[in-house]
């Protein structure tokens, strides 16, 4: 759990929560989404709940890592600065003292467990060691203990040892280096950004209009062209399938291979018009203003002389 004034300071570098993301091993962000967030574009994600329960139990599994271990772990309160001003980490726990060289440990709560291996081992996702790895380069700390909560049928915590790489430490500060350069000039990383992403961009109603690349605008239209007919396509297929059905809710193929099954689903929804209808007054105190960009890509037709 990092303090407030640690979060503030994120912005002036890259800390070790952004190494997964910049060096494309994060499944939630890429590092175009990064960028926006640092040049100011977006509005950093809201805090999900699995990050609110991961901050509360932090000091519990530094706790059991500390009995593991056999030392004690501290909490730094200050964030870490490597060779570089933008080379920056907030480390979770050290063992012994809050100090450069002294072994760190990380907490890492998860239900994923691909890549994480037995406990004892250094078996671990490639995002949480690129992680640890640049953590370990900035405090000048040779050794870091990955303590994880794993919620697998049931809860376990282990403990990975993880030892330094220089090799391995030393090429990712170089992709660090590489993507900060891009915070620098302002310039747009190759990456493409996550759509996701960019619905949350910021736009300026002042803002002159901007030349772009034929190809981007033919590809989104063709692309959403391509769909449409898909999805119309799947539709006649379920509908043919269906209507194969008759009256039976099931059906297989000839060898049994493939099957079809219809299942009645009851559901209950709350009717918002006719509570609109019925209780104005009590309507509007409820109603939240809010909004959303609405995207129009078109191709305007030629004219011919």
């Amino acid at each position: 759990m990092i303090t407030d004034y640690q979060k503030s300071q994120r912005a002036r570098g890259v800390g070790s929560s952004d190494v997964p993301v910049i060096l494309g091993l994060s499944p939630f962000k890429t590092p175009y989404d990064l960028w926006l967030e640092r040049m100011g574009r977006i509005e950093p994600p809201p805090e999900t709940e699995a990050m609110t329960i991961g901050s509360q139990i932090e000091p519990l599994l530094l706790s059991m890592a500390a009995q593991r271990i056999g030392e004690r772990v501290v909490r730094p309160s200050q964030t870490f600065v490597g060779g570089k001003p933008h080379h920056r980490a907030n480390i979770d726990g050290m063992v012994g003292i809050a100090k450069r060289g002294h072994p760190i440990v990380e907490a890492k709560s998860t239900g994923w467990l691909e890549g994480w291996g037995a406990d004892g081992t250094d078996e671990i996702p490639e995002g949480v060691r690129a992680q640890v790895m640049y953590q370990m380069l900035i405090t000048s700390s040779t050794i870091a203990y990955v303590a994880c909560l794993r919620a697998d049928r049931g809860l376990s915590f282990t403990l990975h040892p993880i030892e330094y790489d220089e090799g391995l430490a030393v090429a990712i500060v170089g992709a660090v280096d590489d993507w900060w350069g891009y915070v620098q000039s302002g310039t747009a990383p190759s990456s493409s950004p996550s759509l996701e992403c960019v619905k949350r961009m910021r736009y300026s109603e002042d803002a002159a209009p901007v030349t772009i690349d034929d190809a981007l605008l033919i590809a989104d239209i063709d692309a959403r062209q391509s769909l449409q007919q898909a999805e119309a396509y799947a539709d006649t297929c379920r509908a043919r399938l269906l209507a194969a059905l008759g009256e039976s809710r099931t059906g297989q193929s000839k060898d049994g291979c493939y099957s079809i099954k219809v299942a009645a689903v009851k559901t209950e929804r709350f009717d918002t018009r006719a509570f609109q209808q019925g209780h104005p007054e009590l309507a509007a105190q409820f109603r939240i203003a809010g909004g959303y960009n609405r995207v129009t890509v078109k191709e305007r037709k030629k004219q011919t002389k």
